[in-house]
């Protein structure tokens, strides 16, 4: 079998392509990194606001009660979002807003549980803020708010 030999002009062709395409997935990279980044910001940043939710919520739940806004009363967190297990219908886990300190995270235990303790609430991975992108309307605290406050009515 014959040995291929590329000529230089050739080689230098493969290896600009080569970093080429290694800078491209490094941009990638580093603009997803600074989409989270911004999602978490935005989230933490109007703290003022999702300060309010739980007492708005009192008024809410007296029309519409719910476990929902029940836990955003008494344990100040704003349910984003319940991952379930299909095969065995048992929550993975809950993604969360803490109305607090605006920070995203996640409870290992089902909140509408009696396992649920605060104190293991951890930060919300990655992926999972990552997700918020097309969906921002779930943290924009001035529309959650208008929401309850609608439903006070």
């Amino acid at each position: 079998m014959e040995r291929l030999t590329l000529s230089p002009e050739i080689t230098s062709r493969i290896d600009r392509a080569r970093y080429a395409v290694a800078k491209n997935k490094q941009s990638e990279l580093e603009a997803k990194t600074r989409t989270i980044q911004s999602i978490r910001y935005y989230s933490e940043a109007q703290v003022p606001l999702w300060k309010t939710v739980p007492y708005i919520c009192i008024s809410a739940s007296r029309r519409h009660p719910s476990k929902v806004l029940e836990l955003a009363r008494n344990h100040h967190l704003w349910l984003l979002e319940e991952r379930v297990e299909k095969e065995r219908r048992v929550t993975q886990y809950d993604f969360l807003l803490d109305l607090d300190t605006g920070k995203l995270v996640v409870s290992q235990y089902n909140v509408f549980s009696h396992e649920f303790l605060r104190d293991r609430l951890v930060n919300a991975p990655d992926e999972y803020v990552y997700s918020l992108t097309k969906r921002i309307d779930m943290i924009d605290a001035r529309k959650v708010i208008k929401t309850l406050q609608d439903l006070s009515k």
